[in-house]
């Protein structure tokens, strides 16, 4: 039996701390976050109800882009981060880590992508990191 799964593809700007109010965050950034909770939210965990460690707002590329290219999808945080550059400066500032993750499942295809240096410059100067994840 062969099995099949869900291919993702996806870059994002999250922002995380045990402390971190989304709502707060959103109303700051004036942007609805794709995916956000607060440190004490309950999901399931192998069919366990589990509480969240710390607090998380997320906007998500797999959201807004309807592309197999990852350069689109870089294109897209990279525009979130040269329009909301001051701000993400101002809550890394306050002790709210911004970061970036890249996670692409390639599935059956192989990666190949010309990434715009522009694109990585303008988030990189918004996060601290860049979490890196090729399946």
């Amino acid at each position: 039996m062969t099995t099949t799964h869900k291919i993702v593809r996806s870059c994002s700007v999250y922002i995380s701390h045990e402390t971190l109010d989304p709502q707060a965050i959103s109303a700051e950034l004036g942007v609805t976050a794709d995916k956000a909770f607060k440190k004490g939210d309950l999901h399931q965990v192998n069919c366990k109800a589990t509480a969240y460690p710390h607090g998380v707002w997320v906007v998500e590329s797999a959201q807004h882009v309807r592309s197999d290219s990852l350069e689109h999808h870089l294109r897209f945080i990279a525009d979130f981060a040269r329009q909301k550059a001051s701000v993400l400066q101002r809550i890394s500032a306050s002790g709210y880590p911004v970061r970036a993750r890249v996670y692409w499942d390639l599935g059956d295809d192989v990666l190949s992508a010309a990434l715009d240096p522009d694109d990585l410059a303008a988030v990189c100067r918004v996060v601290s990191s860049i979490d890196l994840s090729v399946v």
